[in-house]
């Protein structure tokens, strides 16, 4: 699985239960009003469940979802008319755009929704500890360098060089231009 670096770093790490809704669904499916975001290093899981309401004769037909980031298999139950997506990985969280394949109207399809996950119930993340900045130790400079280490490469005088060549541009611009003149 991807993961998508910095984005899951805004929160702490964790299982949370969160408001949740799911925008296009049509009339026939509703989305549980509550979802669990995991909250895993620098990845966002979330687990949310799709009921049939209208009319109640099957679970949602779904094959997978997709955020972006791989695709989701759900787990149908048709005897609670529901179909269960866990570990869902999206990008972020707040308004999420996915990509499902229904079987739906007997033909296999894709539909777009927008999930909404509301994130404000979970904690930001605690701000890493920086490290102590390095003590000058008078040590280090006495320690020994063993006779097998590769002596340093010398320091190349780049900036003399650069400097150098920008003068002698500068001098070959004026000798073109005194012999043009004269």
């Amino acid at each position: 699985l991807l993961t998508v670096p910095a984005l899951a770093s805004g929160y702490a790490e964790g299982t949370y239960t969160v408001p949740f809704s799911v925008e296009g669904l049509g009339r026939h499916n509703i989305a549980h009003e509550s979802a669990t975001v995991h909250v895993e290093g620098d990845a966002l899981y979330v687990d949310f469940t799709l009921e049939r309401v209208d009319p109640r004769d099957h679970a949602p037909q779904y094959d997978w979802m997709d955020a972006g980031l791989g695709r989701c298999v759900p787990t149908a139950d048709d005897a609670a008319f529901t179909c269960s997506f866990e570990r869902l990985q999206v990008p972020e969280l707040g308004t999420v755009d996915v990509t499902a394949l229904t079987s739906a109207m007997s033909q296999p399809h894709e539909v777009e929704y927008r999930l909404l996950i509301d994130s404000s119930s979970i904690p930001a993340a605690e701000p890493e500890e920086s490290p102590a900045p390095a003590e000058p130790a008078e040590e280090a400079a006495q320690e020994e360098v063993p006779a097998t280490a590769p002596a340093p490469a010398p320091k190349q005088p780049s900036a003399l060089i650069f400097v150098s060549l920008i003068l002698l541009f500068a001098l070959l611009l004026a000798w073109i231009q005194r012999r043009r003149r004269g």
